[in-house]
């Protein structure tokens, strides 16, 4: 980085470390712990003051022990030593117990908040987020934040005792030689004034490259039957390379700024040090100082700028959490737009209405322009059109997923976004287009977690003649699936879709092109079954091809936004 480069960040980054509302937030995240927080910071205290008393006692030993030859005072001084390095060493394992406690239950509390609001989020959300980045954000930077609450105080706190109390304590020895070396305190501050907006402009920059790094190996992993059909390898290879680079190249301008920071800090430093030596060797020459006082003022001089040195390295992880929390709060203050307490119960449906929809992924192009229709219990409804044209959109604008520009959607004239989510859950069964399947077992994947017996599994498997996923030597209810389903046939990974979707007999059923990768008996079977239960159902079909065993009662066309009656 050159030096124009960083007079220039150092002027144009220089923004508020804390926005407003920022300690009213961090408090609510803290509140459940305040109680453990002081009790841990009070053993900081008491540890902190401990250890400083270490050098004041060997002046003890020094001056009054052993320059007057008096041994009864070297053992009992000895004694104390002893007693405090004990009593240090056992508030240490108290102190670490409890911020270890605090950082790991604050660890889980913030993932899982940011877990639900992502996952509550609507369809959109994922349209704009990249899977890696989200990852990073919940796995890789939260720890930084739990830092800012735990490990970060914790050295700030400790180090400001330690600061107050040798200052008090080299003052008393000496207020000349402890006043002069505080004259290099000025410029430490103003050294600080400057590369803070640096170091928090580098974190930032970090976090957003381990996200890219993230995103590309989680694209480059779940596309390597993609890589491996078309021998793509050195595309791959060449996207990852680009962004370790960037990786290495941030590596790099961080070591060069910390190692310029940490060189002007060092010759600060030794100033005071300099001025100790000489100044106090000759108030020892001249008989003013003992030799006791000199160690004591030497041994407190490196703990009085030892935690300036520190609370320049805390600088750096104070401005990585701080990055990391702005980052944090980007995704935890959305609102989820999921509010199931102020939202109705719904056991039933005979009706879904459709009253002129608008939708669009952007302001300017609308995939379904003022749309209705009417779909009624005991029919069965296929919808057509072109790729593209809004059919399996639609479909999410049914379930909720995704919220239409204008108009509405009703379940019995209830308003789609007035119904409780778990209500939803409950009434709607979908065989979506794609298959998602969980590193788990086939049956769990068909339960996703809700309360199924598996005698309920193997008997609408048996109507539905799915039978090779269910009994076999090599493939059963508790065989473990690994990425999506690779270690089964597509067929069967349809078939475990399909069994998910109908396990919980829902009263709507929706069949995003549910026939693919069957075969033809697959076929008839789960036609037949339609066929059978559909008197009590609103049955949607999205095909591009004639269902030959279901009589579809009409068709919406998507592309024209036609009803046209079978």
């Amino acid at each position: 980085m050159s030096f124009k480069k960083f007079i220039y960040i150092a002027r144009n980054e220089r923004h508020v470390i804390m926005k407003k509302g920022d300690f009213k937030y961090i408090f609510k995240i803290i509140k459940p712990f305040i109680a453990k927080e002081i009790i841990g910071f009070l053993v900081i205290i008491i540890s902190t003051v401990l250890s400083l008393a270490k050098p004041f006692v060997i002046k003890l030993i020094i001056d009054n022990s052993i320059a007057q030859k008096n041994v009864h005072n070297l053992i009992i001084f000895n004694l104390i030593f002893f007693t405090i390095f004990i009593l240090v060493t056992l508030l240490g394992i108290i102190q670490n117990y409890i911020f270890t406690f605090i950082g790991q239950k604050l660890l889980y509390n913030l993932r899982m908040k940011l877990y639900e609001t992502v996952i509550n989020q609507r369809i959109t959300f994922f349209n704009e987020k990249q899977t890696g980045e989200i990852m990073s954000r919940i796995l890789n930077e939260l720890p930084n934040v739990v830092n800012l609450f735990s490990a970060t105080f914790i050295n700030i706190i400790t180090q400001v005792v330690t600061l107050i109390v040798t200052f008090s304590i080299m003052y008393i020895l000496n207020k000349q030689i402890t006043l002069i070396s505080m004259i290099v305190t000025p410029f430490i501050f103003i050294l600080f004034r400057y590369y803070n907006p640096i170091f928090r402009k580098i974190n930032m920059d970090f976090m957003h490259i381990y996200a890219k790094i993230n995103n590309v190996l989680q694209e480059n992993i779940s596309n390597i039957k993609l890589l491996k059909y078309t021998k793509t390898y050195k595309y791959s290879k060449r996207r990852f390379s680009v962004v370790m680079h960037q990786y290495i190249d941030k590596t790099y301008e961080n070591l060069y700024i910390q190692s310029i920071s940490n060189s002007i800090l060092s010759f600060l430093f030794f100033i005071p040090s300099m001025v100790l030596l000489l100044y106090g060797g000759m108030l020892v020459i001249q008989g003013k100082l003992t030799i006791g006082s000199i160690v004591a003022l030497s041994s407190y001089l490196n703990q009085l700028f030892q935690p300036i040195q520190s609370l320049a390295n805390i600088n750096i992880d104070l401005q990585k959490s701080l990055a990391a929390f702005r980052r944090y709060r980007e995704i935890a203050d959305i609102n989820t737009e999921i509010d199931d307490i102020s939202r109705m119960e719904k056991r039933n449906v005979n009706e879904i209405k459709i009253k002129n929809i608008t939708f669009g992924y952007n302001e300017k192009n609308d995939i379904i322009s003022n749309l209705s229709c009417e779909f009624h219990k005991g029919q069965v409804i296929r919808i057509t059109g072109a790729n593209g044209r809004g059919k399996t959109t639609l479909i999410d604008i049914i379930c909720g997923l995704l919220k239409p520009k204008d108009g509405m959607v009703l379940y019995d004239d209830l308003n789609i976004d007035n119904i409780k989510n778990t209500s939803m859950k409950k009434l709607i069964g979908i065989i979506p287009q794609d298959t998602y399947l969980f590193n788990d077992t086939i049956k769990n994947n068909i339960k996703l977690g809700r309360d199924i017996d598996d005698n309920e599994i193997i008997s609408l498997a048996n109507k539905l003649g799915f039978n090779d996923i269910i009994d076999g030597e090599k493939v059963n209810l508790n065989l473990m699936l690994a990425n999506n389903g690779e270690n089964l046939s597509g067929g069967q990974r349809r078939k475990i879709t399909i069994l998910r979707g109908l396990i919980h007999d829902p009263q709507i059923i929706i069949l995003d092109e549910a026939m693919t990768f069957l075969d033809e008996e697959s076929k008839r079977n789960l036609c037949k079954y339609i066929e059978e239960v559909r008197a009590n159902k609103i049955i949607i079909l999205i095909s591009h091809e004639d269902v030959p065993y279901i009589d579809v009662d009409f068709e919406l066309e998507i592309e024209n936004e036609l009803l046209k009656y079978i």
